[in-house]
C-alpha cells in the first residue's frame, strides 16, 4: 500500500512538473466575438474626450495583448494624472472587463449585448461596488466604425444615478 501512495505521489509531482514548464501549450478556451474584437484594437489610439459639459481634451489610448493572448490591457490617458487601466477577458464565454479607475475603485462589466461594430458593457452584479453611495464609472459602449475608428461612451454614476457622459472618439495612430 506505502509502494501504490508513493508511486501515485511521485506521478503528480512529475505531472505538476510538467505542466508548469516550459512549453507547455495553455488550455484552450474559445474567445468570444466581443473578445477577439477588442484584439484588434492592440496599438495605440489617439483623439479626443468630450465631457457631459461640453469639455474637450486630449486622448490617448493603448492596447496590449498580454498573458498569453488571453487578455487585453487598455491604458487611457497614460501619464497624465487621469491615467486608467482596463483588463478585458473572456469569462464563461462573455466579454469581461475590470477597470482600474482613477476614482480609487474598479467595477467589473460584463457584457450585455453587442451587434456588428458595437459593443455594450454594463456594471456586473459581483463588482463589490455600492452603486446606491460610491461614484464610479458604471457603463461602456464601444463603436468600431472601422478598423482604424474607435468610439468609447462612459457612463459615470453618482448617488445611484448617471451623473456624467464621457465620449473618446480615436483614430488608430500605431
Amino acid at each position: 500500500m506505502k509502494y501504490f501512495l508513493m508511486t501515485g505521489l511521485l506521478v503528480c509531482v512529475l505531472a505538476s512538473t510538467l505542466y508548469a514548464g516550459e512549453g507547455h501549450a495553455p488550455i484552450a478556451v474559445p474567445p468570444s466575438a466581443e473578445f477577439e474584437s477588442v484584439k484588434k484594437l492592440v496599438g495605440t489610439w489617439e483623439g479626443t474626450a468630450t465631457e457631459k459639459d461640453g469639455k474637450v481634451s486630449p486622448a490617448r489610448a493603448e492596447y496590449k495583448l498580454t498573458s498569453g493572448g488571453s487578455a487585453v490591457v487598455e491604458i487611457l490617458f497614460a501619464g497624465t494624472p487621469h491615467e486608467m487601466h482596463s483588463i478585458y477577458f473572456n469569462e464563461n464565454g462573455k466579454l469581461g472587463m475590470t477597470h482600474y479607475c482613477m476614482l480609487g475603485n474598479r467595477p467589473k462589466l460584463a457584457l450585455q449585448k453587442s451587434a456588428p461594430g458595437e459593443i455594450f458593457l454594463d456594471l456586473s452584479p459581483g463588482s463589490g461596488i455600492d452603486t446606491a453611495k460610491e461614484p464610479h464609472m458604471h457603463s461602456l459602449k464601444l463603436t468600431f466604425p472601422d478598423d482604424n475608428t474607435l468610439r468609447q461612451e462612459w457612463s459615470y454614476y453618482e448617488n445611484g444615478q448617471v451623473a456624467g457622459l464621457t465620449t473618446i472618439e480615436l483614430k488608430r495612430a500605431v
